[in-house]
């Protein structure tokens, strides 16, 4: 079991040795996640992916672009909290803009928030196994919107809310069916 910071050593150390470059490294991981998606989710779910600013963000917005290519209904909600985002984040973002548009939509405020229904997929990218502060109160809010649903809730690498490495207090954690984690498993779990 590595610590986060191990965690990006190791990815660091990937992304120079193999050579390999670390928006390829998140393409990678989005495939493998949609390639368990695919197997495993009844085809009669529509998804619902929820994007932070990070890498984890990004692994959300590579995940929709394939689930789309492969023809599952997605769309994806950005919660647009912050003017920093990751350079694989962006460009992930670029990449799903040119393929289909209309499948982003922006969070701002809790109004943006869409209804979530029981025959949909929640996929939560909010946070990784970077989250070292407790979450805000806009992300607090779309982890209980959430929570609050009946709908299969499948967490991208570790549950939103939940620091990798250390204890967590608070209920702002999603409560996730699944965890596609990658490489090692986390302290937390």
């Amino acid at each position: 079991i590595l610590s986060a910071s191990q965690i990006r050593s190791v990815d660091a150390y990937t992304i120079q040795h193999e050579p390999v470059a670390s928006i390829n490294l998140m393409e990678r991981a989005a495939a493998a996640c949609v390639e368990w998606i695919s197997r495993s989710i009844v085809p009669k779910y529509s998804f619902k992916i929820f994007c932070g600013h990070g890498n984890n963000g990004g692994d959300g917005l590579a995940i929709s672009r394939l689930l789309l290519k492969s023809g599952f209904e997605t769309k994806v909600f950005i919660v647009r909290e912050s003017h920093k985002y990751s350079a694989d984040f962006l460009e992930n973002e670029k990449r799903l803009r040119n393929y289909h548009p209309l499948a982003i939509h922006d969070i701002k405020s809790e109004k943006d928030f869409p209804l979530i229904g029981p025959t949909d997929c929640v996929i939560d990218a909010l946070f990784g196994t970077g989250l070292s502060k407790p979450v805000s109160v806009l992300f607090a809010r779309v982890i209980e919107h959430i929570n609050a649903t009946i709908a299969k809730v499948i967490a991208i690498d570790i549950p939103s809310g939940l620091f990798a490495d250390k204890h967590t207090d608070g209920s702002s954690i999603v409560h996730a069916d699944h965890t596609l984690s990658f490489q090692v498993p986390k302290l937390a779990f």
